[in-house]
């Protein structure tokens, strides 16, 4: 159904085509005069004129609004087409009529032969514009591809004075567009990265000047900082890759508190391996871990660091010690450690898979700054999580686990309409398999939870390693709000046609022949955007790039982009600095270790007491000393 301001802007059209059939009858009113013996001035010219005009104005008007019923127009477009219409079937030809009578009247040919020679040149050309040859196409329903301009005609309506405003495809959409998240897929080059960063440009300066929003950033071509610098943020930006040297260490024990969760801590860290024939020894290893760690809780709860969780499962001596501490873990023992065999090939197990985390947790022993993912969800910040070619599976392996605590904590919290928290995920299959994206996606709304990511094709999210092909289509159908950019892959180019739609209508063909004009009218149903049209987009070149963008309160629309315009330049911080290498050596466990997590070494004769040990106090919030983002910060930490 028509908008209110569509049908308003049509009856204004309409109110001034009345205008204009007023001048003309004016003009034509001598007419009746000349053929018919008239009246004596043309003042007196009676009713004929204008009841021939008014019937005709009301055929016209019948005419305009069947092409109406069947199109989306709003706005300014709504006049252009109307006058389009006009002028080509009404106003010229009556012109011509007008023009040609007084033009043969003055080459002093008689009144009654100037206005029949002019009614006849306006009624060959009326003829011939109404007769003309060729092919009228009405859309009927489905998808209509619109302009650049119908789409900012449409949601300049749709936006309230004082409203939030983001940016995507072009368009300032009001913030409440944002329920529907985004995603944008395009070759490499074709301009999603640049079509993400207008967004979070539009958001995350929001962050620490909005009250309760946070949002996180994979920083997936580590230039992340750098661009994050020249947006002047006024929040804290909490750098989480181990291997810079500004970064800050994740403080395990204060967020996993909760023994039930070990479990899938482990199977996180130490995933199944696909195809696997004999999965007995990485369930075994499961347990173990999830065991190391579920005592850890019970017994040294807010002492425990990843490091000691490695140095523990490499060591029979110390994981029988830290299983045997409580009741609760106490029969893992008998799984694992009988017969010899199961242990050596649990251990095996365990080694292999968290080997590439053991960088990672000799950096964070050295880290003196600590920071917990559960006082993120509570503060104004923004996380970034890092990427590193060299350290590949290091990363994703501890950013998957961090991604997914941060999934449970975000969805464990209250409803709110006010709340926002944003994850951007530029080059998503890069990132891996990130547990808990769908749950963000698929439940996220009313917790606040906005999601943007941008991928270059969906095979490589389809992938078994990923998400796989069921994940993946679910996710992707996720995504309200899309942005389909230039494509190389066929495969993805035909899933994008098939979102975008099929459009239904009629097609009207006129022929002239000996035997007179012939019309065939027949229905259509084709896609609205083929899928080679969307790999034959121009390449994206220093200023624009073309992508067709799904948007659901404005539609389908097709625009280059013109993308540096409002684009922030990159600041002076550098986006990385390496950390020493000497610190990514796992250091070895000591006795002060092994008495701060069990309460005595080995030697040593146990407490005299069964009480457990005391946590330490908490430290002060570490957000209160990270340094914040802005043109002259993030200076290498001297700690």
């Amino acid at each position: 159904m028509p908008s209110t301001v569509c049908k308003l802007t049509l009856f204004v059209a309409e109110c001034v085509s009345v205008g204009v059939f007023a001048v003309l009858c004016f003009l034509a009113q001598a007419l009746p005069k000349l053929i018919v013996g008239g009246p004596s001035s043309p003042t007196d010219a009676g009713f004929l004129p204008i009841a021939a005009a008014a019937v005709f104005f009301l055929l016209q008007r019948r005419r305009t609004r069947d092409i109406y019923s069947n199109a989306s127009l709003r706005g300014a477009a709504v006049t252009a087409a109307f006058f389009r219409y006009h002028v080509r079937r009404l106003f010229i030809p009556a012109t011509i009529a007008i023009s040609t009578w007084y033009g043969i009247y003055l080459r002093g040919v008689t009144p009654n032969g100037a206005a029949l020679l002019g009614l006849a040149a306006s009624a060959c050309l009326a003829w011939l514009i109404q007769s003309s040859g060729g092919t009228r196409v009405t859309r009927l329903r489905g998808t209509e591809l619109l302009s650049y301009a119908t789409a900012q005609a449409k949601v300049s309506f749709q936006v309230g004075p004082g409203e939030e405003t983001l940016v995507w495809g072009g368009l300032r959409l009001p913030e409440r567009a944002s329920e529907g998240n985004f995603g944008a897929v395009g070759a490499s080059g074709s301009g999603k990265s640049k079509t993400l960063q207008h967004l979070m440009q539009s958001v995350l300066p929001l962050v620490g000047v909005r009250r309760d929003t946070r949002a996180l950033v994979y920083d997936a071509k580590r230039d992340m900082l750098s661009l994050l610098s020249g947006m002047n943020l006024s929040c804290p930006v909490i750098i989480l890759n181990p291997f810079d040297g500004r970064s800050v260490a994740w403080d395990m024990a204060r967020d996993l508190t909760d023994p039930a969760a070990t479990r899938e801590i482990a199977e996180i860290l130490i995933p199944d391996k696909a195809n696997d024939q004999n999965p007995f020894y990485t369930r075994a290893a499961q347990a173990a871990f999830a065991a190391t760690l579920k005592s850890f809780i019970l017994k040294s709860p807010g002492a425990w660091t990843l490091r000691d969780a490695l140095n523990v499962t490499a060591s029979p001596k110390r994981l029988r010690k830290v299983l045997s501490a409580t009741p609760e873990t106490e029969s893992v023992i008998e799984q694992i450690f009988k017969p010899p065999d199961t242990l050596r090939n649990t251990l095996q197990t365990i080694a292999a898979a968290t080997a590439a985390l053991e960088p990672v947790a000799a950096l964070w022993s050295h880290n003196k700054r600590q920071f917990s993912l559960a006082e993120w969800v509570s503060a104004d910040s923004i996380l970034v999580l890092g990427t590193d070619w060299t350290y590949s599976k290091t990363l994703k392996a501890i950013n998957r686990v961090l991604f997914y605590r941060l999934t449970q904590l975000v969805l464990n919290q209250a409803e709110s309409r006010s709340r926002r928290t944003w994850f951007f995920i530029d080059e998503l299959k890069e990132a891996g398999n990130l547990d808990g994206l769908p749950s963000l996606l698929s439940f996220g709304r009313s917790k606040g939870v906005r999601v943007a990511v941008a991928f270059q094709d969906i095979e490589g999210l389809r992938r078994s390693d990923v998400y796989g092909e069921k994940a993946a289509n679910e996710m992707l159908g996720l995504l309200a709000n899309k942005s389909i950019l230039r494509l190389d892959s066929e495969v993805t180019a035909g899933w994008a046609s098939q979102v975008i739609g099929e459009e239904l209508g009629v097609e009207r063909t006129k022929t002239r022949g000996k035997d007179g004009t012939t019309e065939v009218e027949h229905v259509y149903k084709r896609e609205a955007v083929l899928a080679s049209e969307l790999m034959r987009f121009p390449p994206a070149d220093a200023t624009a790039f073309s992508g067709v963008h799904i948007v659901p309160s404005v539609g389908v629309y097709s625009v280059r982009w013109p993308y540096q315009h409002g684009l922030c330049p990159p600041g002076p911080v550098e986006s990385f600095l390496p950390r020493p290498a000497a610190e990514q050596l796992l250091p070895v466990w000591n006795v002060e270790d092994e008495r701060r997590l069990f309460g005595s070494a080995p030697d040593e004769p146990p407490p005299g007491s069964a009480t457990e040990p005391t946590p330490p106090p908490d430290e002060p919030s570490p957000l209160a000393s990270i340094s914040r983002i802005s043109r002259t910060s993030l200076r290498p930490s001297t700690d």
